[in-house]
């Protein structure tokens, strides 16, 4: 393989500053690496950090540039006791813990980090970030990772994570969109939805939303003053009268008794609030008396 000085000849300083910017701010980090004897190994911590740190540095294939000076600046920049011939001895100790490896591709080599994707969940629904240019005709995110493996990066380890994902994401997406039935008064639905959210200070499930869409449905024709009622008693759902809204249904009984629960309430709290000033009153004017 090239060394430092030939590696740089020939790829030009591959890894552009441009480049640098695309690549992941943030990666997982195992706790297990702290109890791995492959990392206890090196003994050196030195290497140990060095290998911790460039995780992070990684693209979504796992590799970095096989470039000791570009890897100086990109893991050690603040280590000035730290210099590239030094770096090149730490790429070769860590080939030889066969925790990295080279990895060559369209005659440019690159420093690949082995078992990368064993502790990464990545993102399938997106074009992977490479330091190598895909060919111009892939477009899409599925025919990119899929290069990807077709060109020796195994990806079978995180692959039911990413369609998970991608299917957790679909699901969401199908959630934020519920398809009113035919009669319902949108922006009055909207309204209602508004208050749910504003009242449990949280969207409300999908779930939710389906059952009192289901009640709604069931008098298309009163439905507005359904969510009118509701909300000016302060309700968290809408209730369906059997009989109409006149006469003496089960709705209005329930109208009734939600009114009666909620005037206890209300008393009891203004009994207990005014008992508790008069406490306070006596209290004070007790202290006044003996001063």
């Amino acid at each position: 393989m090239c060394r430092i000085n030939e590696l740089e000849q020939e790829n030009g300083l591959v890894l552009q500053p441009r480049i640098l910017n695309f690549m992941a701010q943030k990666r997982m980090i195992d706790k297990k690496i702290s109890v791995s004897e492959q990392i206890a190994d090196l003994q050196d911590s030195t290497v140990q950090l060095f290998f911790t740190w460039a995780i992070p540095q990684a693209d979504d294939a796992g590799l970095l540039p096989r470039s000791a000076r570009q890897l100086k600046a990109m893991i050690f920049p603040m280590k000035d006791d730290i210099t590239p011939v030094m770096v090149e001895e730490i790429i070769k100790k860590l080939i030889g813990a066969k925790l990295c490896k080279e990895y060559e591709y369209n005659g440019i080599v690159y420093l690949q980090i082995i078992n990368f994707y064993k502790f990464q969940t990545l993102k399938r629904d997106r074009m992977p970030q490479t330091l190598f240019q895909l060919p111009d005709k892939i477009k899409k995110p599925k025919d990119a990772w899929n290069h990807l493996e077709t060109i020796g990066f195994q990806l079978e380890d995180i692959g039911n994570q990413m369609e998970a994902e991608v299917k957790r994401r679909e699901e969401k997406r199908r959630e934020e969109n519920i398809d009113l039935p035919f009669g319902i008064n949108k922006k009055k639905w909207e309204e209602w939805v508004s208050y749910l959210t504003e009242k449990k200070r949280k969207k409300p499930t999908n779930r939710t939303l389906k059952l009192h869409l289901g009640k709604l449905s069931k008098n298309i024709t009163g439905h507005i003053e359904m969510i009118d009622r509701a909300i000016d008693r302060g309700w968290s759902s809408v209730f369906l009268p059997e009989k109409g809204f006149n006469g003496n249904s089960n709705y209005q009984k329930r109208v009734r008794g939600a009114e009666e629960d909620l005037d206890r309430k209300l008393t009891k709290e203004e009994d207990e609030a005014r008992k508790k000033i008069e406490k306070q009153t006596a209290q004070l004017l007790g202290k006044i008396t003996t001063i």
